[in-house]
């Protein structure tokens, strides 16, 4: 009796390492490249009616930084249309952060 206890054991442990050095397998397996999702550009509505496409921003207390490759300028958050910019982004499906 003892003798199929004991197979019956072995058998468990070799399915066992089996299943993980399968895992270790899939791990070591490159995964594919992740789809290229398009950085939707964000409209920012200003007070006097002109309209600014950006895609880098950042927000620092009262001041919207926006970056490009060839310069990082600042806006004063009060000249923005508030809710201007939030109602012409999400008629685009743009999320925007900023107050």
């Amino acid at each position: 009796m003892q003798t199929y206890t004991e197979v019956g054991r072995l058998t468990s442990e070799v399915e066992q390492l089996r299943q993980q050095q399968a895992l270790r397998e899939q791990a070591r397996q490159p995964s594919p490249p992740s789809p290229v999702v398009e950085n939707t550009p964000t409209i920012l509505v200003f007070r006097d009616g002109h309209r600014s496409e950006i895609r880098n921003y950042a927000i620092v207390g009262k001041t919207l930084w926006v970056f490009t490759e060839q310069r990082a300028r600042e806006i004063p958050v009060s000249d923005r249309d508030v809710e201007a910019t939030r109602r012409e982004n999400a008629e685009r499906g743009v999320e925007v952060p900023f107050p």
